[in-house]
């Protein structure tokens, strides 16, 4: 990517982001809270999600985006390996 194309992304998704948080009064949108907010896209965009598109984007927290960034890839782990961090979680955690 150019030096100029990714400024162009950047100031994008920067005007973006905004309009995101805006939109969401500057709240998380599972928890509420005002602090650390970072814009979340619903749908991963490696599983297809668009990038862009505000209905594909909402405002959490830090804590909240991480909680769902976990889930989401435990949803992508295979059966074996989930069962393994079960076990470990019951017997170690």
């Amino acid at each position: 990517m150019s030096r100029h194309h990714a400024e162009q992304s950047s100031a994008r998704w920067e005007q973006t982001r905004r309009a995101i948080l805006e939109r969401d009064g500057y709240r998380c949108q599972q928890c509420g809270t005002a602090r650390k907010l970072q814009v979340d896209h619903i749908e991963p965009v490696h599983r297809g999600g668009d990038f862009w598109h505000h209905d594909n984007l909402q405002v959490l927290c830090a804590d909240c985006h991480a909680v769902k960034t976990t889930g989401e890839r435990r949803e992508e782990m295979p059966d074996d390996k989930r069962a393994w961090e079960e076990l470990f979680a019951e017997r170690w955690g």
